[in-house]
Protein backbone atom coordinates (compact mmCIF):
# COMPACT_ATOMS: atom_id res chain seq x y z
CA UNK A 1 0.00 0.00 0.00
CA UNK A 2 1.57 3.49 -0.69
CA UNK A 3 1.63 5.93 1.99
CA UNK A 4 -1.29 7.91 3.02
CA UNK A 5 -0.80 11.12 4.81
CA UNK A 6 -2.69 11.40 8.25
CA UNK A 7 -5.28 13.60 7.51
CA UNK A 8 -6.45 11.66 4.40
CA UNK A 9 -6.74 8.83 6.68
CA UNK A 10 -8.37 10.57 9.63
CA UNK A 11 -11.06 11.66 6.85
CA UNK A 12 -11.35 8.61 5.51
CA UNK A 13 -12.28 7.17 8.68
CA UNK A 14 -14.82 9.59 9.21
CA UNK A 15 -16.32 9.48 5.68
CA UNK A 16 -16.28 6.07 6.40
CA UNK A 17 -18.37 5.66 9.12
CA UNK A 18 -21.20 7.78 7.19
CA UNK A 19 -20.57 5.32 4.43
CA UNK A 20 -21.06 1.97 5.76
CA UNK A 21 -23.92 3.95 7.72
CA UNK A 22 -26.01 5.04 4.72
CA UNK A 23 -25.12 2.02 2.76
CA UNK A 24 -26.97 -0.24 5.61
CA UNK A 25 -29.48 1.66 6.72
CA UNK A 26 -32.37 0.32 4.69
CA UNK A 27 -31.74 -3.12 5.64
CA UNK A 28 -31.00 -2.82 9.36
CA UNK A 29 -32.10 -5.93 10.69
CA UNK A 30 -33.17 -7.64 7.77
CA UNK A 31 -32.04 -11.23 7.46
CA UNK A 32 -29.40 -12.48 4.84
CA UNK A 33 -32.75 -13.99 2.97
CA UNK A 34 -34.83 -10.71 3.21
CA UNK A 35 -32.45 -9.03 1.30
CA UNK A 36 -32.14 -11.41 -1.45
CA UNK A 37 -35.62 -11.95 -1.81
CA UNK A 38 -36.34 -7.97 -1.41
CA UNK A 39 -33.20 -6.25 -3.30
CA UNK A 40 -31.41 -9.64 -4.74
CA UNK A 41 -28.28 -7.29 -4.18
CA UNK A 42 -27.09 -4.27 -2.02
CA UNK A 43 -25.27 -2.17 -4.25
CA UNK A 44 -25.78 1.30 -3.93
CA UNK A 45 -27.19 3.97 -1.47
CA UNK A 46 -30.39 3.08 -1.38
CA UNK A 47 -33.79 4.64 0.28
CA UNK A 48 -35.43 3.65 3.44
CA UNK A 49 -37.39 0.84 3.06
CA UNK A 50 -41.33 0.98 3.20
CA UNK A 51 -42.03 -2.65 5.07
CA UNK A 52 -38.79 -1.27 7.72
CA UNK A 53 -40.24 0.10 10.79
CA UNK A 54 -37.01 1.14 11.73
CA UNK A 55 -35.82 2.66 7.78
CA UNK A 56 -39.11 4.19 6.51
CA UNK A 57 -39.26 7.40 5.17
CA UNK A 58 -34.83 7.88 5.39
CA UNK A 59 -33.77 9.39 2.18
CA UNK A 60 -30.87 7.56 0.13
CA UNK A 61 -27.77 8.59 1.82
CA UNK A 62 -29.25 9.21 5.20
CA UNK A 63 -27.27 8.75 8.57
CA UNK A 64 -28.29 7.17 11.76
CA UNK A 65 -27.17 7.43 15.21
CA UNK A 66 -24.24 5.90 14.17
CA UNK A 67 -22.65 8.82 12.21
CA UNK A 68 -24.38 11.26 14.85
CA UNK A 69 -23.12 9.50 18.03
CA UNK A 70 -19.74 9.12 16.57
CA UNK A 71 -19.90 13.21 15.62
CA UNK A 72 -20.42 13.79 19.11
CA UNK A 73 -17.78 12.08 20.74
CA UNK A 74 -15.60 14.09 17.92
CA UNK A 75 -17.09 17.81 19.43
CA UNK A 76 -16.80 16.10 22.85
CA UNK A 77 -12.80 15.27 22.50
CA UNK A 78 -12.06 18.96 20.91
CA UNK A 79 -14.00 20.92 23.06
CA UNK A 80 -12.45 18.88 25.89
CA UNK A 81 -9.14 19.86 24.57
CA UNK A 82 -8.07 15.91 23.16
CA UNK A 83 -10.12 14.01 25.87
CA UNK A 84 -13.19 11.97 26.42
CA UNK A 85 -15.62 13.67 29.33
CA UNK A 86 -18.72 11.16 29.71
CA UNK A 87 -20.92 13.71 31.37
CA UNK A 88 -20.19 16.02 28.15
CA UNK A 89 -21.10 12.86 25.78
CA UNK A 90 -24.42 11.93 27.87
CA UNK A 91 -25.66 15.63 26.85
CA UNK A 92 -24.72 15.63 23.84
CA UNK A 93 -26.57 12.62 23.32
CA UNK A 94 -29.30 13.75 25.21
CA UNK A 95 -29.75 16.57 23.26
CA UNK A 96 -29.23 15.07 19.90
CA UNK A 97 -32.57 12.65 21.14
CA UNK A 98 -34.42 15.65 21.99
CA UNK A 99 -34.02 17.39 18.75
CA UNK A 100 -34.46 14.63 16.22
CA UNK A 101 -37.75 13.00 14.89
CA UNK A 102 -35.97 9.73 13.96
CA UNK A 103 -34.49 9.04 17.37
CA UNK A 104 -36.33 6.72 18.52
CA UNK A 105 -36.87 4.77 15.68
CA UNK A 106 -32.56 4.12 15.70
CA UNK A 107 -31.82 4.90 19.45
CA UNK A 108 -30.08 1.14 20.65
CA UNK A 109 -32.01 -0.67 23.97
CA UNK A 110 -28.57 -0.08 25.96
CA UNK A 111 -28.32 3.20 25.50
CA UNK A 112 -32.57 3.94 25.99
CA UNK A 113 -32.45 1.91 29.27
CA UNK A 114 -28.93 3.78 30.71
CA UNK A 115 -30.21 6.96 29.63
CA UNK A 116 -33.89 6.79 32.02
CA UNK A 117 -31.14 5.53 34.49
CA UNK A 118 -29.44 8.56 35.20
CA UNK A 119 -32.89 10.42 34.42
CA UNK A 120 -33.59 8.35 37.38
CA UNK A 121 -30.47 10.09 39.23
CA UNK A 122 -28.03 6.58 39.07
CA UNK A 123 -24.58 7.39 39.22
CA UNK A 124 -23.18 7.41 35.70
CA UNK A 125 -20.85 3.94 36.12
CA UNK A 126 -23.47 2.41 37.39
CA UNK A 127 -26.19 3.53 34.76
CA UNK A 128 -24.22 1.37 32.07
CA UNK A 129 -24.07 -1.63 33.79
CA UNK A 130 -26.43 -3.04 31.52
CA UNK A 131 -25.01 -2.48 28.74
CA UNK A 132 -24.21 -5.58 26.24
CA UNK A 133 -25.12 -4.20 22.80
CA UNK A 134 -22.81 -2.67 19.77
CA UNK A 135 -23.08 0.67 21.06
CA UNK A 136 -20.18 1.94 22.68
CA UNK A 137 -18.18 0.46 19.57
CA UNK A 138 -20.23 2.02 16.97
CA UNK A 139 -19.46 5.31 18.50
CA UNK A 140 -15.71 4.77 19.41
CA UNK A 141 -13.93 5.66 16.32
CA UNK A 142 -13.17 8.94 16.92
CA UNK A 143 -11.19 7.52 19.78
CA UNK A 144 -9.42 5.19 18.16
CA UNK A 145 -8.40 7.82 15.73
CA UNK A 146 -6.92 9.91 18.66
CA UNK A 147 -5.16 7.76 20.86
CA UNK A 148 -2.67 5.61 20.36
CA UNK A 149 -3.14 2.31 20.86
CA UNK A 150 0.68 1.90 21.76
CA UNK A 151 0.14 3.82 25.14
CA UNK A 152 -2.58 1.63 26.49
CA UNK A 153 -3.13 3.46 29.94
CA UNK A 154 -4.69 6.69 28.08
CA UNK A 155 -6.06 4.96 25.49
CA UNK A 156 -7.74 2.30 27.63
CA UNK A 157 -8.79 5.34 29.91
CA UNK A 158 -10.56 7.17 27.26
CA UNK A 159 -12.20 4.01 25.68
CA UNK A 160 -13.86 3.49 29.55
CA UNK A 161 -14.61 6.90 29.59
CA UNK A 162 -16.60 6.82 26.67
CA UNK A 163 -18.44 3.96 27.17
CA UNK A 164 -18.82 4.13 30.69
CA UNK A 165 -22.71 5.97 30.73
CA UNK A 166 -24.41 3.63 28.23
CA UNK A 167 -22.07 0.26 28.24
CA UNK A 168 -20.21 -0.25 31.37
CA UNK A 169 -19.63 -3.76 31.23
CA UNK A 170 -16.63 -5.92 30.25
CA UNK A 171 -18.16 -7.42 26.47
CA UNK A 172 -18.70 -3.86 25.58
CA UNK A 173 -15.82 -2.59 26.82
CA UNK A 174 -13.93 -4.83 25.26
CA UNK A 175 -15.26 -4.91 21.66
CA UNK A 176 -14.73 -0.45 22.08
CA UNK A 177 -11.40 -1.93 22.54
CA UNK A 178 -11.33 -3.48 19.37
CA UNK A 179 -12.43 -1.29 17.30
CA UNK A 180 -10.60 1.56 18.44
CA UNK A 181 -7.55 -0.27 18.66
CA UNK A 182 -8.12 -1.37 15.05
CA UNK A 183 -8.60 2.36 13.55
CA UNK A 184 -5.60 3.43 15.58
CA UNK A 185 -3.60 1.00 14.20
CA UNK A 186 -4.37 1.79 10.58
CA UNK A 187 -4.22 5.26 11.61
CA UNK A 188 -0.74 5.34 12.35
CA UNK A 189 0.72 2.94 9.38
CA UNK A 190 -0.25 -0.71 10.37
CA UNK A 191 -1.20 -3.42 8.16
CA UNK A 192 -4.52 -5.03 8.02
CA UNK A 193 -2.69 -8.13 9.64
CA UNK A 194 -1.08 -5.63 12.28
CA UNK A 195 -4.62 -4.46 12.78
CA UNK A 196 -6.29 -7.76 13.53
CA UNK A 197 -3.31 -8.85 16.03
CA UNK A 198 -3.97 -5.20 17.65
CA UNK A 199 -7.58 -5.35 18.08
CA UNK A 200 -7.60 -8.98 19.89
CA UNK A 201 -4.99 -7.94 22.66
CA UNK A 202 -6.98 -4.61 22.89
CA UNK A 203 -10.14 -6.82 23.20
CA UNK A 204 -8.48 -8.87 26.34
CA UNK A 205 -6.74 -5.49 27.66
CA UNK A 206 -10.53 -4.54 27.75
CA UNK A 207 -12.68 -7.44 29.16
CA UNK A 208 -11.11 -6.49 32.17
CA UNK A 209 -12.68 -3.60 33.03
CA UNK A 210 -16.68 -2.82 33.27
CA UNK A 211 -19.39 -5.29 35.57
CA UNK A 212 -18.86 -8.60 34.44
CA UNK A 213 -22.13 -10.10 32.72
CA UNK A 214 -20.78 -12.03 30.01
CA UNK A 215 -18.34 -14.78 29.10
CA UNK A 216 -17.76 -14.06 25.60
CA UNK A 217 -14.42 -13.57 24.36
CA UNK A 218 -14.37 -10.72 22.02
CA UNK A 219 -10.58 -11.55 20.82
CA UNK A 220 -11.47 -15.51 20.13
CA UNK A 221 -14.35 -14.78 17.84
CA UNK A 222 -12.15 -12.15 16.04
CA UNK A 223 -10.02 -14.60 15.28
CA UNK A 224 -12.80 -17.18 14.23
CA UNK A 225 -14.64 -14.46 12.25
CA UNK A 226 -10.91 -13.65 10.27
CA UNK A 227 -10.64 -17.44 9.73
CA UNK A 228 -14.02 -17.67 7.97
CA UNK A 229 -13.35 -14.89 5.22
CA UNK A 230 -9.91 -16.08 4.33
CA UNK A 231 -11.14 -19.31 3.07
CA UNK A 232 -11.48 -19.69 -0.03
CA UNK A 233 -14.82 -18.78 -0.95
CA UNK A 234 -17.33 -16.56 -3.21
CA UNK A 235 -18.38 -13.68 -1.40
CA UNK A 236 -22.04 -14.38 -0.86
CA UNK A 237 -20.68 -17.77 0.13
CA UNK A 238 -18.50 -15.90 3.05
CA UNK A 239 -21.42 -13.71 4.20
CA UNK A 240 -23.01 -16.75 4.76
CA UNK A 241 -20.32 -18.15 7.03
CA UNK A 242 -20.25 -14.80 9.02
CA UNK A 243 -24.15 -14.52 9.49
CA UNK A 244 -24.79 -18.14 10.35
CA UNK A 245 -21.54 -18.73 12.74
CA UNK A 246 -20.45 -15.33 14.01
CA UNK A 247 -24.00 -13.35 13.63
CA UNK A 248 -24.46 -10.05 12.93
CA UNK A 249 -26.79 -8.30 15.69
CA UNK A 250 -26.68 -6.40 18.24
CA UNK A 251 -24.95 -8.11 20.36
CA UNK A 252 -21.20 -6.89 20.99
CA UNK A 253 -19.90 -10.53 20.56
CA UNK A 254 -21.30 -10.59 17.31
CA UNK A 255 -21.41 -7.22 15.44
CA UNK A 256 -17.26 -6.15 16.57
CA UNK A 257 -15.94 -9.80 15.06
CA UNK A 258 -18.54 -9.12 11.86
CA UNK A 259 -17.03 -5.73 11.30
CA UNK A 260 -13.32 -6.40 11.64
CA UNK A 261 -14.02 -9.41 9.42
CA UNK A 262 -15.50 -7.13 6.80
CA UNK A 263 -12.95 -4.53 6.67
CA UNK A 264 -10.15 -7.02 6.27
CA UNK A 265 -12.42 -8.88 3.65
CA UNK A 266 -12.59 -5.98 1.89
CA UNK A 267 -8.90 -5.76 1.74
CA UNK A 268 -9.41 -2.03 3.36
CA UNK A 269 -11.33 -0.72 0.50
CA UNK A 270 -14.22 1.12 2.01
CA UNK A 271 -16.37 1.26 -1.01
CA UNK A 272 -16.00 -3.06 -1.32
CA UNK A 273 -16.72 -2.86 2.20
CA UNK A 274 -19.76 -0.95 2.19
CA UNK A 275 -21.55 -3.56 -0.03
CA UNK A 276 -20.28 -6.48 2.11
CA UNK A 277 -21.85 -5.05 5.59
CA UNK A 278 -25.15 -4.00 3.63
CA UNK A 279 -25.62 -7.82 2.33
CA UNK A 280 -24.35 -9.20 5.53
CA UNK A 281 -27.76 -8.83 7.13
CA UNK A 282 -28.43 -8.00 10.56
CA UNK A 283 -27.18 -4.69 12.35
CA UNK A 284 -25.91 -3.17 8.86
CA UNK A 285 -25.15 0.24 9.49
CA UNK A 286 -23.46 -0.16 12.79
CA UNK A 287 -21.13 -3.20 11.36
CA UNK A 288 -20.39 -0.82 8.10
CA UNK A 289 -20.10 2.52 10.06
CA UNK A 290 -17.33 0.47 12.19
CA UNK A 291 -16.05 -1.61 9.24
CA UNK A 292 -15.58 1.08 6.67
CA UNK A 293 -14.30 3.26 9.35
CA UNK A 294 -11.75 1.16 9.70
CA UNK A 295 -11.04 0.56 6.01
CA UNK A 296 -10.94 4.67 5.60
CA UNK A 297 -8.35 4.86 8.32
CA UNK A 298 -6.52 1.76 6.21
CA UNK A 299 -6.76 3.23 2.76
CA UNK A 300 -7.33 7.42 3.06
CA UNK A 301 -10.08 9.65 1.78
CA UNK A 302 -9.04 8.96 -2.38
CA UNK A 303 -10.58 5.38 -1.63
CA UNK A 304 -14.00 6.39 -2.04
CA UNK A 305 -16.11 7.18 -4.97
CA UNK A 306 -16.69 10.94 -4.72
CA UNK A 307 -20.11 10.31 -6.04
CA UNK A 308 -21.45 8.75 -2.97
CA UNK A 309 -19.51 10.91 -0.79
CA UNK A 310 -21.51 14.13 -2.31
CA UNK A 311 -24.88 12.29 -2.25
CA UNK A 312 -24.07 11.22 1.96
CA UNK A 313 -22.81 15.26 2.32
CA UNK A 314 -25.80 16.48 0.77
CA UNK A 315 -28.32 14.60 1.91
CA UNK A 316 -27.12 14.77 5.56
CA UNK A 317 -25.98 18.77 5.27
CA UNK A 318 -22.75 16.70 6.73
CA UNK A 319 -18.89 17.72 5.99
CA UNK A 320 -16.06 16.02 8.20
CA UNK A 321 -13.65 17.75 6.62
CA UNK A 322 -13.02 20.73 9.66
CA UNK A 323 -13.63 18.07 12.38
CA UNK A 324 -11.01 15.97 10.61
CA UNK A 325 -8.62 18.73 10.85
CA UNK A 326 -9.05 19.40 14.22
CA UNK A 327 -8.62 15.68 15.41
CA UNK A 328 -5.53 16.00 13.85
CA UNK A 329 -4.12 18.49 15.90
CA UNK A 330 -4.58 15.91 18.95
CA UNK A 331 -2.73 12.77 17.34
Amino acid sequence: MESVDTYSQVLGALYGISLGDAYGMPIEMFTREDIQKKLGEVNCLLPGQECSEISRGFLAGETTDDTAFSMILCEVIIENHGKVDSMCMVKKIKEWANNNTKSQNVLGPSTKRAFQKIEDGEKLEVAGQYGTTNGAAMRILPVGIVFDYRKPDIFMKNVVAACLPTHNTNVAISGAMAIAAAVSCCIRGGSLNDMVTESKKAAKIGASQGYHVSEADIATRIELAIELVSADKNWNETLDDVYNVIGTGLATEQAVPAALAMAYYAAGDPMLCAKYCANVGGDTDTIGAMACGICGAYSGISSFDPSSLQTILTVNHLNWEPVAKQLVQYI
